[in-house]
């Protein structure tokens, strides 16, 4: 697939190759993407280091490390080297992936997209270190100001953008993101049992898959449980953080133990089969600026338990059951419907997967380099 024209397009592609999860694959999928559907264009990665074996097929594209004095202070290089490089390559759009521009790039004249994935520092303010919310609000609001093209995931955080940042609403686009297209391909019964021998699964158990921290909401889950007597254990697949103690402390209190299973350091191409070899996956995320695990769930086939509201809600449509993040027994009652009625479960697979359809790659790049035309 090709167009009139070809351009020299530049990525803020740390997170392509140093994030192993969220923004690092929202990232990669991006460029990987744009290469194979549109390969008529020239693409130069920027990253204070590409020594990394996350992005496989990193080879393929323009590397664009630091130099000299920016060796030492990669972050000064990001902020303000990088506009440097760009003016030498003569690029034609420079896009930052992850709520950031150089704050210097008003010195090109490349044009200037700049995905922004939520405002989360924002919204829940008390989930954040003082000077990390400076810092986000800080990058974010600049990259916002001078953008040509502002690329919101979700319509939650485009409406976001606008509330607490008065960007006009036609400066914003829309861009749903495309989960890894393993998540679509079915699991061999041998592949599924052994990776249950491989992590010491129960034969059925309750997904969660994101980082362990208070903003996934992974202890509502465990009430949940322990509320509606429900004799199955949740396994928990993220990074630890502080916040998984507690749930340990909840677990022991309530005798729940057994029923708590965390994995950590799980490989993507183990993920998929996890995920076909669960239940039912709960998300009851108390904010997300996508949400990118109900799609990776729906893709996979098992039936998904999310949030009522923001994007979660958004993505999901009616292809999900939805439930109000804090109500316990809602989500307890929901995880019962789902275990206990094979009917339902197999109504939400089915939905479940057809929604996911309308995420694949092919249309969200197209989607993509449509915006892109725009502004060129």
């Amino acid at each position: 697939m090709k167009t009139d024209k070809s351009y020299a397009i530049g990525f803020d592609a740390k997170r392509a190759f140093l994030n192993k999860s969220g923004l690092g694959n929202y990232s990669r999928h991006i460029i990987s993407h744009l290469k194979k559907y549109y390969p008529e264009n020239a693409y130069y990665l920027f990253s204070p280091s590409s020594n990394t074996n996350l992005f496989t097929d990193k080879n393929l594209y323009n590397n664009v490390n630091p130099v000299g004095f920016y060796k030492l202070f990669k972050s000064l290089w990001r902020s303000y080297g990088i506009t440097k490089h760009i003016n030498k390559l003569g690029l034609d759009l420079y896009h930052g992936l992850s709520n950031e521009l150089p704050l210097n790039i008003t010195k090109s004249k490349v044009k200037k997209a700049v995905t922004i994935h939520d405002l989360i520092f924002l919204k829940h303010p008390e989930l954040y270190k003082k000077a990390d919310r400076f810092i986000y609000h800080k990058k974010t609001k600049e990259a916002c100001t001078v953008a040509d093209l502002i690329i919101a995931i979700s319509t939650q955080t485009k409406q976001d953008i606008i509330d607490f940042y008065n960007i006009k609403e036609e400066r914003i686009a829309v861009h749903y993101q495309s989960c890894d297209s393993a998540f679509y391909s079915k699991s061999s019964v041998e592949e599924k049992e052994r990776l249950r021998q491989k992590y010491q699964l129960p034969a059925s158990f309750i997904l969660n898959v994101g980082t362990i921290e208070a903003r996934k909401n992974a202890l509502s889950i465990l009430k949940a449980i322990h509320l509606h007597h429900i004799d199955m254990p949740l396994v928990i697949v993220g990074r630890a953080t502080p916040y998984l103690d507690t749930l340990k402390k909840y677990a022991s209190k309530h005798k729940l133990k057994n029923r708590l299973i965390t994995i950590h350091n799980v490989p993507n191409k183990d993920l998929p089969t996890l995920y076909q070899s669960a239940e039912v996956f709960v998300y009851p995320s108390i904010y997300e600026g996508f949400g990118i695990p109900v799609l990776e769930a729906f893709s996979s086939g098992v039936p998904v338990i999310t949030t009522d509201t923001g994007s979660t809600a958004e993505l999901a449509s009616d292809a999900a059951l939805l439930v109000p993040y804090n109500q316990v027994d809602a989500i307890g009652a929901a995880l019962k419907k789902i275990i206990d009625d094979s009917h339902t479960a197999e109504t939400l697979r089915n939905k479940g997967y057809k929604r996911a359809g309308a995420f694949t790659d092919l249309a969200v790049t197209q989607k993509l380099i449509a915006l892109y035309h725009k502004v060129l």
